[in-house]
């Protein structure tokens, strides 16, 4: 069985168009298909790849996971598990327009990296986490009051970047 035979897009597809008002010809032309090629789609035939669907729920109105009747979580980030890992981050960052320098410095036997953000909003967001963490490690907060407050940290932050690029 097919995908999209168990969740039945087929019928979805058309319960959404008819409602939304368009005949299969009018939703064909919009999507830039033949009308065949959305009949098949509408009658099982044949499985809509993701663009017609995403572009079939712009045309009406409605996100992908609605149509679809399923929660679509966003894909995360893959773990920073190598030093190339952070090197990628700080290209990605130099990359959008933000510049990232790193330096060492030691303290007695200690070698330690730093990094330097020339923007005054990581600038806070860094010193937000770096109290966090010593927070934690002085047993001032709980793992969970910790959680929490970075939790509440990411929504502070969740502009975008672009936004703040000087």
């Amino acid at each position: 069985m097919r995908l999209s035979e168990y969740l039945e897009i087929n019928k979805k597809l058309k319960e959404a168009r008819t409602s939304s008002g368009y005949t299969q010809g009018e939703m064909a032309k919009k999507l830039g298909l033949s009308n065949s090629a959305y009949s098949n789609y509408e009658n099982g035939y044949s499985e809509p790849p993701v663009e017609v669907l995403t572009a079939f729920c712009a045309e009406i109105g409605i996100e992908l996971k609605d149509l679809l009747e399923l929660e679509i979580k966003e894909k995360k980030r893959p773990p920073i598990e190598t030093f190339a890992h952070i090197l990628d981050d700080m290209i990605e960052l130099q990359d959008i327009g933000i510049p990232v320098s790193y330096s060492l410095a030691t303290e007695g036997m200690e070698l330690h990296g730093i990094y330097n953000f020339n923007s005054p909003q990581l600038a806070t967001m860094g010193t937000g986490i770096e109290e966090l963490n010593q927070k934690l490690a002085a047993g001032e907060i709980s793992r969970e009051e910790y959680d929490q407050n970075i939790e509440n940290l990411r929504k502070m932050f969740n502009v975008p970047i672009k936004d703040y690029i000087y």
